[in-house]
């Protein structure tokens, strides 16, 4: 009974992140694919905002997935890693990954932008919490609220890059100096 309703509660993150993806593909697709008129001005807005906030809540809920992944001590599913990078690269390449998502909403979110919330995401990898108890894991995650706000996501490599994405890979940030030769990265964190 327990082992199923863990699954139903992995279930249902997974069903959550697919719908906010969706809202962000389908509304992606229509801005570039549909000719605004000067008429239009406002649904070209309001499709602007549902992308900006579906992504932000989409990369909420593949963090929250892979917190509760963490803390069963399972691995990530197949395609997650790989939707977050293409959420974040989208968001990069057409310059919404800093809109302040508390000014869209007129709420107080601890995460401000698609930046902060990708970032967070990225320090629940790196903590690699498969070598500590399920009560460090949720200390981890409360403060990964404030650190993600500190963290740098950069287009390009620095002195001070410690962790590079890939964002065509199903895969985590790896660590500046363990990559392989066919891994590009361009992100740099």
């Amino acid at each position: 009974r327990n082992e199923h309703i863990i699954e139903l509660a992995m279930l249902l993150r997974c069903y959550f992140a697919s719908i906010y993806l969706n809202i962000a593909q389908t509304s992606h697709e229509q801005l570039q694919k549909q000719k605004f008129s000067l008429f239009s001005f406002k649904q070209k807005k309001n499709l602007q905002t549902a992308r900006i906030l579906a992504t932000f809540h989409a990369l909420q809920q593949l963090t929250n997935l892979l917190y509760q992944q963490h803390m069963l001590y399972s691995e990530p599913v197949k395609g997650q890693w790989l939707i977050a990078h293409q959420l974040y690269e989208t968001a990069v390449q057409y310059k919404y990954h800093l809109t302040n998502i508390n000014h869209i909403q007129g709420v107080q979110h601890p995460l401000a932008n698609i930046t902060q919330a990708y970032a967070q995401l990225i320090l629940l990898d790196i903590f690699n919490t498969n070598q500590i108890r399920q009560s460090e894991i949720q200390a981890l995650f409360q403060c990964s609220f404030d650190w993600a706000r500190m963290i740098q996501i950069l287009p390009k490599d620095t002195a001070s890059t410690k962790y590079v994405v890939d964002p065509t890979k199903d895969h985590p940030p790896v660590y500046n100096k363990k990559q392989s030769s066919n891994f590009n990265p361009s992100i740099f964190i």
